[in-house]
Protein backbone atom coordinates (compact mmCIF):
# COMPACT_ATOMS: atom_id res chain seq x y z
CA UNK A 1 0.00 0.00 0.00
CA UNK A 2 1.50 3.50 -0.80
CA UNK A 3 1.99 6.25 1.85
CA UNK A 4 -0.72 8.47 1.32
CA UNK A 5 -1.37 11.85 3.11
CA UNK A 6 -4.74 12.78 4.71
CA UNK A 7 -5.39 16.26 4.78
CA UNK A 8 -7.94 18.54 5.20
CA UNK A 9 -6.63 20.47 2.16
CA UNK A 10 -7.13 17.52 -0.02
CA UNK A 11 -10.45 17.37 0.69
CA UNK A 12 -11.27 20.46 0.12
CA UNK A 13 -9.42 20.34 -3.13
CA UNK A 14 -11.69 17.65 -4.41
CA UNK A 15 -15.04 19.27 -3.05
CA UNK A 16 -14.00 22.54 -5.01
CA UNK A 17 -13.42 20.68 -8.30
CA UNK A 18 -16.66 18.94 -7.94
CA UNK A 19 -18.44 22.33 -7.20
CA UNK A 20 -16.44 23.76 -9.88
CA UNK A 21 -17.59 21.37 -12.34
CA UNK A 22 -20.29 19.76 -12.00
CA UNK A 23 -22.30 23.40 -10.17
CA UNK A 24 -20.61 26.69 -11.15
CA UNK A 25 -18.95 25.25 -14.68
CA UNK A 26 -21.61 26.79 -17.21
CA UNK A 27 -20.35 24.12 -20.45
CA UNK A 28 -23.07 20.99 -20.04
CA UNK A 29 -19.45 18.70 -20.35
CA UNK A 30 -16.92 17.83 -17.32
CA UNK A 31 -14.07 16.50 -16.54
CA UNK A 32 -12.56 15.58 -13.12
CA UNK A 33 -9.09 14.13 -12.06
CA UNK A 34 -9.29 12.89 -8.31
CA UNK A 35 -5.96 12.17 -6.67
CA UNK A 36 -5.12 9.28 -4.06
CA UNK A 37 -4.89 11.72 -1.42
CA UNK A 38 -7.88 13.71 -2.35
CA UNK A 39 -10.02 10.69 -2.56
CA UNK A 40 -8.84 9.17 1.08
CA UNK A 41 -8.72 12.56 2.71
CA UNK A 42 -12.32 13.38 1.80
CA UNK A 43 -13.85 9.75 2.40
CA UNK A 44 -12.02 10.60 6.18
CA UNK A 45 -13.49 13.53 6.29
CA UNK A 46 -16.63 12.05 5.88
CA UNK A 47 -16.14 8.64 8.11
CA UNK A 48 -15.19 12.00 11.04
CA UNK A 49 -18.43 13.24 10.77
CA UNK A 50 -20.43 9.75 11.50
CA UNK A 51 -21.86 8.18 14.28
CA UNK A 52 -20.41 4.81 14.20
CA UNK A 53 -17.94 4.87 10.44
CA UNK A 54 -17.62 0.96 9.71
CA UNK A 55 -13.99 2.13 8.91
CA UNK A 56 -11.11 3.44 10.61
CA UNK A 57 -8.35 4.92 8.23
CA UNK A 58 -9.31 4.36 4.97
CA UNK A 59 -7.22 4.42 2.19
CA UNK A 60 -7.86 4.93 -1.25
CA UNK A 61 -5.48 4.61 -4.64
CA UNK A 62 -5.56 4.46 -8.29
CA UNK A 63 -3.32 2.28 -9.88
CA UNK A 64 -3.02 -0.58 -12.92
CA UNK A 65 -6.34 0.01 -13.78
CA UNK A 66 -7.38 -0.47 -10.30
CA UNK A 67 -8.78 1.04 -7.52
CA UNK A 68 -7.44 -0.05 -4.23
CA UNK A 69 -9.45 0.60 -0.98
CA UNK A 70 -7.96 -0.45 2.61
CA UNK A 71 -8.52 0.46 6.12
CA UNK A 72 -9.40 -1.52 9.64
CA UNK A 73 -13.25 -2.47 9.61
CA UNK A 74 -15.06 -1.52 13.11
CA UNK A 75 -18.54 -1.58 14.26
CA UNK A 76 -20.05 -3.83 11.94
CA UNK A 77 -17.13 -7.26 12.69
CA UNK A 78 -16.77 -8.38 16.28
CA UNK A 79 -13.42 -7.46 16.79
CA UNK A 80 -11.74 -4.63 14.52
CA UNK A 81 -10.07 -6.45 11.26
CA UNK A 82 -7.81 -4.93 8.67
CA UNK A 83 -9.97 -5.02 4.89
CA UNK A 84 -8.69 -4.85 1.67
CA UNK A 85 -10.63 -3.99 -1.18
CA UNK A 86 -9.71 -4.27 -5.19
CA UNK A 87 -12.33 -3.15 -7.76
CA UNK A 88 -12.43 -2.09 -11.23
CA UNK A 89 -14.28 0.72 -13.10
CA UNK A 90 -16.51 0.79 -16.02
CA UNK A 91 -19.14 3.23 -17.69
CA UNK A 92 -22.63 1.24 -18.61
CA UNK A 93 -25.88 3.33 -20.13
CA UNK A 94 -23.92 6.80 -19.25
CA UNK A 95 -23.72 5.69 -15.34
CA UNK A 96 -19.86 4.76 -13.72
CA UNK A 97 -20.51 1.25 -11.79
CA UNK A 98 -17.81 -0.53 -9.80
CA UNK A 99 -17.06 -4.21 -10.27
CA UNK A 100 -15.67 -5.88 -7.05
CA UNK A 101 -12.64 -8.02 -8.39
CA UNK A 102 -11.31 -9.26 -4.72
CA UNK A 103 -11.61 -8.42 -1.27
CA UNK A 104 -9.85 -9.54 2.21
CA UNK A 105 -10.90 -9.29 5.86
CA UNK A 106 -8.22 -10.26 8.13
CA UNK A 107 -6.87 -13.44 6.14
CA UNK A 108 -9.79 -14.35 4.80
CA UNK A 109 -10.97 -13.88 1.31
CA UNK A 110 -14.69 -13.03 0.83
CA UNK A 111 -16.75 -15.35 -1.43
CA UNK A 112 -17.86 -13.98 -4.48
CA UNK A 113 -21.65 -13.88 -3.41
CA UNK A 114 -21.11 -11.25 -0.31
CA UNK A 115 -18.63 -9.42 -2.86
CA UNK A 116 -21.85 -9.31 -5.27
CA UNK A 117 -24.28 -8.31 -2.55
CA UNK A 118 -21.48 -5.55 -1.83
CA UNK A 119 -21.02 -4.84 -4.93
CA UNK A 120 -24.81 -3.75 -5.83
CA UNK A 121 -25.00 -2.14 -2.82
CA UNK A 122 -22.92 0.26 -3.80
CA UNK A 123 -23.59 0.26 -7.48
CA UNK A 124 -27.34 1.52 -6.05
CA UNK A 125 -25.77 4.28 -4.15
CA UNK A 126 -23.76 5.23 -7.29
CA UNK A 127 -26.03 5.61 -9.04
CA UNK A 128 -27.92 7.87 -6.96
CA UNK A 129 -25.05 10.09 -7.04
CA UNK A 130 -25.18 10.17 -10.61
CA UNK A 131 -28.75 11.17 -11.25
CA UNK A 132 -28.95 14.42 -13.88
CA UNK A 133 -25.12 13.27 -14.84
CA UNK A 134 -24.30 11.09 -18.15
CA UNK A 135 -20.71 9.94 -17.50
CA UNK A 136 -18.52 9.30 -20.75
CA UNK A 137 -15.57 8.18 -20.01
CA UNK A 138 -13.53 6.57 -16.48
CA UNK A 139 -10.09 6.19 -16.34
CA UNK A 140 -8.10 5.22 -13.33
CA UNK A 141 -4.77 5.76 -14.21
CA UNK A 142 -1.57 6.10 -11.79
CA UNK A 143 -2.49 7.70 -8.63
CA UNK A 144 -5.16 9.57 -10.06
CA UNK A 145 -8.94 8.93 -11.18
CA UNK A 146 -9.96 10.82 -14.47
CA UNK A 147 -14.12 10.84 -14.57
CA UNK A 148 -15.54 12.76 -17.75
CA UNK A 149 -18.90 13.55 -18.66
CA UNK A 150 -21.97 15.68 -19.28
CA UNK A 151 -24.60 17.52 -17.05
Amino acid sequence: MPTIEVSQAAAQRLEEKLREQLQDNPNPQFLIRITNEEATSLVNARLAEAQEPPIQEPRIWFTRGRIYVSGRLVNIVPTPMDALLVATVKVVDGQARLQFDDATVGAVKVPKVVLGELEQTVNDALATAQINLTITEVQVREGELVVAGRK
